[in-house]
């Protein structure tokens, strides 16, 4: 067995987060700041609307940067699904 550089064993030890554009950024900062949320949440916060963003947790769900937690019914009776940071 040969023994292993320490740059090696430092490169092996990082975790490579996915590049997040402005906008991701803006919305997982967001979620981070408001901790268990959902998109009309995040709308809000963000001075914006749902449709802005729905596709920004969509990006982030799929580089795995936040997750699913639970699925609540809101005041107005629809229902909305509540995420969390993965970081």
């Amino acid at each position: 067995m040969t023994d292993m550089s320490q740059t090696s064993l430092l490169v092996w030890g990082q975790v490579v987060e996915p590049e997040l554009n402005k906008r991701e950024n803006e919305v997982l900062a967001a979620i981070e700041e408001l901790g268990e949320t959902c998109i009309n949440e995040v709308a809000v916060h963000l001075e914006t609307f749902p449709n802005n963003v729905s596709g920004r947790f969509t990006a982030l769900k799929k580089k795995k940067m936040i997750e699913k937690t639970d699925r609540r019914r809101m005041a107005n009776g629809h229902w909305a699904d509540y995420y969390r940071s993965a970081r």
